[in-house]
């Protein structure tokens, strides 16, 4: 199957390693008329130093945390500063601390749904504006499958 994206501008979180950085470079290879990378790494713009040096102008980084709103205004503000729209969120960012529920601190369970479901609330008050004013737009959220046989009794806990 060929995808060509037809010059779309995507943002795509989690850019910095394993699928968000290749779904960079897949993006542009599809015909994205520019792609910025989002990331928290202080790395993001070594490990894309590669795809930066193939496509150019048509890569963007902002790094800082998914969780944070100003990560999400500097994304969208540097989509439309390099590109003048945003047609597509790949939010790929995420992350768990695999242990059972009763034994996260409130500081951990913070981190784990800042980066896996505010983000999106970000994003969403960002990107959500510029998609509107364009009357198209499109979010690709990446989704963990968990089952009841992979989780341990405390997790099966909560999908009870």
């Amino acid at each position: 199957m060929v995808v060509h994206l037809g010059g779309k501008i995507v943002i795509i979180t989690g850019a910095a390693s394993g699928i968000g950085f290749a779904a960079t470079s897949l993006f542009l290879e599809a015909g994205a008329g520019g792609v910025v990378a989002v990331d928290l790494s202080p790395d993001l713009d070594a490990n894309l130093s590669g795809v930066k040096g193939e496509w150019g102008d048509q890569l963007v980084t902002v790094t800082g945390s998914v969780a944070e709103d100003s990560t999400w205004a500097a994304a969208v503000g540097a989509a439309m500063a390099a590109f003048g729209r945003v047609d597509v969120i790949v939010s790929i960012a995420g992350l768990g601390i695999f242990k059972p529920v009763h034994e996260h601190t409130e500081d951990e369970w913070d981190v784990v749904l800042g980066a896996n479901v505010k983000a999106l609330f970000h994003a969403s008050r960002h990107a959500i504006p510029v998609m509107k004013s364009q009357q198209s737009g499109l979010f690709l959220v990446r989704t963990v499958r968990v089952t009841r046989k992979s989780m341990s009794p405390a997790y099966s806990l909560l999908y009870s």
